[in-house]
């Protein structure tokens, strides 16, 4: 486990995309539950905010 810690802490950018790639897999899935329109909508503005974030936290990895 630490060896995965030691990678995530050395690779900060790949762990980020990663994260933004598995996201938005499942924010593409999400339709598909059959959920009621508001729980969908609440569902992808949620994912949508990871998504933000991660997105954010990498872009300024990689502006360093």
């Amino acid at each position: 486990m630490n060896d995965v810690f030691t990678w995530i802490k050395t690779h900060p950018q790949r762990t980020a995309g990663m994260i933004q790639v598995a996201t938005g897999s499942l924010m593409a899935s999400l339709p598909t539950l059959d959920l009621s329109p508001r729980s969908l909508a609440i569902a992808l503005t949620v994912f949508g905010l990871i998504q933000a974030v991660f997105g954010y936290l990498k872009s300024q990895a990689d502006a360093k």
